[in-house]
């Protein structure tokens, strides 16, 4: 299933005062890129759609900085400016401008071409297909938890279809802090006010994901689709899937688990 609705002009749901369940698992959170979505394709036709502006709007930055000349305008970026490592928006915007500054272009000029050219390559990104099950497990899930969103990208739930799905989402340009630091895991409880015993992180990470999540005392789902063994100095998660189809189910077992603990 692919995105349709993109405008991004509409806020998630209100976080409930209470959570919806009330058994011992209250909260499932989700990683997104590669775990809810494969972000490589999303990624190359934002990178193309951006690539033809920049050749129709500033041909002569376009023809001096190719994707391997602006990966190194980045690489100088980050080195003066490491926090940006964080926000990949920003990032990307200023990378545009470096470009174009160092083009010829001027200083207010250079601003308004980087960031129309980010919302070209930012609108494309959101052009994704779901995996399969994707939609109505989190459509499952919903009438029972809490639903949150925390990624490093900046993929942004309410420009999906899928955003009405989730209570909140965190990105990590809001924090300044990226998986698998503790802020975003920190904020999520803060914003849901349940402690980690009560919260299943799910993501395809397993440094990022399950064991950030877990130094925290969440329960973590591993999303293996490729079924690779797991590295022997990386702790299990409480649940492993190769498909969405099979979360409900992981779920109800840890929450089971929680249950008797």
């Amino acid at each position: 299933m692919s995105v349709t609705r993109t405008g991004g002009d509409y806020n998630l749901p209100s976080m409930a005062a209470d959570p919806i369940h009330s058994g011992p698992i209250r909260a499932v959170t989700f990683d997104l890129d590669d775990t809810l979505w494969d972000v490589e394709p999303a990624i190359a036709c934002a990178e193309r759609d951006l690539r033809a502006w920049l050749d129709a709007n500033c041909p002569d930055m376009a023809a001096r900085y190719d994707r391997d000349a602006l990966f190194r305008v980045r690489g100088s970026i980050v080195a003066k400016t490491p926090h940006l490592q964080h926000d990949v928006s920003e990032l990307r915007v200023q990378v545009l401008k470096n470009a174009l500054l160092r083009t010829g272009y001027g200083a207010e000029e250079a601003e308004r071409l980087a960031r129309a050219g980010f919302e070209v390559f930012l609108a494309s990104r959101h052009s994704i297909e779901y995996y399969e099950h994707a939609v109505e497990v989190l459509r499952t899930l919903r009438r029972r938890y809490v639903i949150g969103a925390l990624t490093n990208g900046n993929a942004d739930v309410r420009r999906l279809d899928i955003g009405p799905f989730f209570h909140f989402a965190i990105q990590a340009g809001e924090l300044g802090s990226s998986k698998p630091e503790p802020a975003m895991f920190e904020e999520a409880m803060r914003r849901m006010r349940l402690r980690p015993e009560e919260i299943v992180h799910v993501g395809d990470h397993l440094e990022n994901d399950v064991a950030a999540a877990q130094r925290l005392g969440w329960y973590t789902v591993w999303v293996n689709r490729e079924r690779a063994p797991r590295p022997l100095e990386t702790a299990a998660a409480d649940g492993e899937i190769s498909c969405l189809s099979e979360l409900p189910p992981v779920i109800e077992r840890i929450e089971a688990t929680a249950r008797a603990a």
